[in-house]
């Protein structure tokens, strides 16, 4: 009976300290608010990209494969020329950590912090799988030598990511349908190229569809 009850012991202190060891840390308040973020679409799925900064908690490339809980949302994203959320506050580290998470966001036509209009106040929103995650630490110093991520998407669709680097860089992703022949390396005439000047060079990678540029945050 001994033997029983000091193996029944030894079986619950080894689930506890496991349950312990599997159980993520805190989660840190300093990722505690609203977050931007810029909704981006493909022919039949929907994206969300946070707006990264080289400074403070900010400092995160960020995709997400989102569901809207509806076709407006989709329909608005796939035909403006921008479209950005601005969500209710939650902790952004979970969705660093990859988690799945629903938040409410209210939906803007244009940027929001720059007088987008509001189009859908508080949309539940789905974050339904982290696509790529990259903290912006450590990175490489500005120059001509432009990096991408290549993102799968399924099929032969991938998303392709610039690595942003030390000022100036800038935030470009662009999605290539039937992939081929993708170069994920390359150089440019400045160390900010134009867009035009990026598709030009990812010419030869397939059907090319661009879903955002921006130089603004990283001069």
């Amino acid at each position: 009976m001994r033997k029983l009850l000091a193996v029944l012991g030894f079986v619950l202190v080894f689930a506890q300290v496991q349950a312990e060891e599997e159980a993520p840390p805190p989660l840190d308040p300093q990722f505690m608010g609203s977050h931007g973020m810029v909704l981006m679409s493909s022919e039949s799925d929907l994206y969300a990209s946070f707006l990264p900064e080289l400074s403070g908690s900010k400092q995160q490339q960020l995709i997400y494969l989102i569901d809207a809980k509806g076709p407006e949302v989709f329909f608005l994203t796939r035909d403006a020329d921008r479209v950005t959320i601005k969500t209710k506050p939650f902790n952004l580290q979970r969705l660093m950590r990859g988690e799945t998470v629903e938040v409410a966001v209210d939906v803007y036509l244009g940027n929001y912090e720059q007088g987008g209009s509001l189009m859908f106040p508080e949309v539940p929103i789905n974050f339904v799988e982290q696509l790529y995650y990259r903290p912006l630490e450590k990175l490489e110093p500005s120059g001509l030598r432009q990096t991408y991520d290549m993102i799968e998407l399924g099929g032969e669709n991938r998303m392709f990511v610039h690595r942003i680097k030390h000022k100036p860089s800038f935030d470009h992703i662009i999605l290539v349908e039937e992939a081929r022949n993708c170069v994920t390396q390359f150089f440019t005439s400045e160390a900010v190229p134009s867009e035009q000047e990026l598709l030009m060079k990812l010419l030869f990678c397939g059907s090319i569809k661009p879903l955002y540029y921006n130089t603004e945050a990283f001069q």
